[in-house]
């Protein structure tokens, strides 16, 4: 609210309409960082890709839409969907974590069906260089891995004939 500087003259009125000016700056800014968050937020929740964030020791703080219609919202840690023995600490050499680190990992579904993922980790450390915890992302790459897959399998059968290539059915039929 306002202070009212209609009655007022002099010196208190001059700080009465300073105050009321800032007053209305700080609504304005205020206003405009709700805004920026929303965005944020929608974004955050529209993407594609599964987004997560961790602490330091891996447990998972947040995630987004797609994270949770992959490995549902019950998951606690980053390695409870990872196949193997793998924890966030590994994938950074000596405990440095000054840059991301982008790998294919084998993860499970929660419907237990395995994946074949792109895997980013970014560390989120402060300005006195203290780790934070972790941001990241989950890309499903299965079926670009399986048709990567089937396209070497096809060039090495190309390679090993001779001949020719007779193309069957199960029982043998041309």
């Amino acid at each position: 609210s306002e202070i009212e500087t209609s009655r007022s003259s002099g010196e208190i009125g001059d700080l009465a309409r300073e105050f009321n000016e800032m007053s209305r700056a700080i609504k304005e800014k205020e206003n405009l960082l709700i805004e920026s968050e929303r965005n944020i937020a929608s974004l955050f929740e529209r993407v594609e890709h599964a987004i997560f964030r961790l602490d330091k020791e891996g447990h998972i703080v947040k995630t987004n839409r797609k994270f949770n219609e992959i490995f549902g919202e019950k998951v606690a840690q980053l390695c409870d969907i990872l196949m193997g023995e793998k924890r966030v600490g590994d994938y950074f050499e000596s405990g440095v974590f000054e840059n991301r680190v982008k790998v294919e990992e084998k993860v499970v579904r929660e419907d237990g069906k395995e994946l074949i993922v792109l895997l980013s980790l970014y560390p989120d450390i402060d300005r006195s260089g203290n780790l934070n915890g972790f941001d990241g992302y989950i890309l499903n790459i299965t079926e670009r891995k399986k048709a990567e897959e089937n396209i070497r399998l096809a060039a090495k059968v190309m390679e090993s004939t001779l001949e020719g290539i007779f193309i069957t059915d199960g029982e043998f039929n041309i």
